[in-house]
C-alpha cells in the first residue's frame, strides 16, 4: 500500500494525468460501484455549479482531489463536453 501512496503521490506532484488516471482506473476497475459513487457520481452532481461558475464574468477557482480531474468521467472531460476549454496548468 506504501508503494501505491509514493507513486500516486508522485504522479500528482509531477502533473501526471495519465498516470492518476491509469491508477485510478485499475483500483476502481475492482469495484465499479465504488468509483461510481466516490467520483463520477459525485462529478455529474458537481457539474450544473462548475458550469455556471465558468459562463459567469468572474473569475473563480474550483478545488477538488486530483482523482476528480482525471480518466473517464473526470472534471475536465466533463468540462470539455460540454464544450468549455480544458487543460492542465502545472
Amino acid at each position: 500500500m506504501e508503494g501505491e501512496t509514493d507513486s500516486l503521490l508522485a504522479a500528482w506532484r509531477n502533473g501526471n494525468a495519465q498516470k492518476l488516471a491509469s491508477m485510478l482506473s485499475d483500483e476502481y476497475k475492482v469495484s465499479p460501484a465504488l468509483y461510481r459513487m466516490l467520483i463520477a457520481d459525485r462529478n455529474k452532481r458537481w457539474m450544473p455549479q462548475i458550469e455556471k461558475l465558468l459562463k459567469g464574468d468572474k473569475d473563480y477557482l474550483v478545488v477538488v482531489g486530483a482523482l476528480h480531474l482525471v480518466g473517464n468521467g473526470g472534471l475536465l472531460e466533463l468540462t470539455k463536453a460540454k464544450g468549455f476549454e480544458a487543460k492542465q496548468l502545472q
